[in-house]
């Protein structure tokens, strides 16, 4: 039986649909390709065998994708999303609503405009991944209601505000990464009455986990430094490279 399916860094430009018969697969890494579309038959075993289809973890981090798999909703069992550095738009509340096991979402490096308002329809997550997105501008204060979330990265985009009270009941969240959005610089930050929040963009700021307004050495790094995992993105004298090693600093 094969567990996982690992077709990473190669010049692949779709993936066949006969794929999705490997039930028992839990893991899916097509990362590093030049994939610009998910043929909806990948989903069609999961579709029909909602319980067996057993699809944990898929990587689709730098390829060409538009758009999110067709069918996706049906991978019941999806707990972590890779679609970092493609071309997307729009994060689908409506397809991804589905995935009720969800924890990690990582969009980052695409081309997002907004955070959908429905995104607390997304109840099990824990992490997303938003940074490098550059245009996202509004954060819906819905998004506070995640009462799972621990982490929300926006660096480098172009958020003024936040809703000061949106994690006031929200008492997982701890890592909220902001550096290089107009908030850091525009006098909003010095503005802030609520403890929480100040906890979170201040506060943090000086501690080892660099996140509020705390500039990084790459827009990657600092999050993977504490599982002892290092992304190319990192591997430069910028970075305090150190033998494949993010060296905090």
């Amino acid at each position: 039986n094969l567990n996982t399916l690992d077709l990473g860094y190669n010049t692949l430009e779709t993936i066949p649909g006969s794929l999705g018969k490997l039930k028992e697969a839990t893991k899916f890494v097509f990362r590093d390709n030049h994939i610009n579309k998910i043929p909806e038959s990948l989903w069609v075993h999961a579709a029909s065998n909602d319980l067996t289809f057993s699809l944990g973890h898929l990587d689709l981090d730098n390829n060409r994708l538009t758009e999110i798999p067709k069918g996706i909703g049906h991978a019941k069992r999806l707990h972590d999303l890779f679609l970092s550095n493609n071309s997307l738009s729009t994060i689908p509340i409506d397809d991804l609503k589905h995935l009720k096991s969800l924890k990690l979402l990582n969009f980052d490096g695409n081309n997002i405009k907004e955070i959908p308002v429905g995104i607390e329809k997304l109840a099990t997550l824990v992490e997303i991944q938003l940074q490098n997105n550059r245009y996202i501008t509004l954060v819906p204060k819905s998004l506070g209601n995640l009462k799972y979330l621990e982490l929300l990265d926006l660096r480098n985009n172009s958020v003024s505000n936040l809703e000061e009270t949106m994690f006031d009941n929200s008492n997982k969240m701890h890592l909220l990464y902001v550096h290089r959005n107009p908030l850091c610089s525009n006098g909003w930050v010095e503005k802030i009455k609520s403890k929480r929040m100040m906890e979170l963009i201040v506060d943090s700021a000086t501690m080892d986990s660099g996140a509020g307004c705390r500039a990084q050495c790459s827009p990657y790094c600092h999050d993977y430094f504490a599982n002892d995992y290092c992304l190319a993105a990192c591997n430069s004298a910028a970075c305090n490279y150190n033998n494949g090693m993010c060296v905090n600093e």
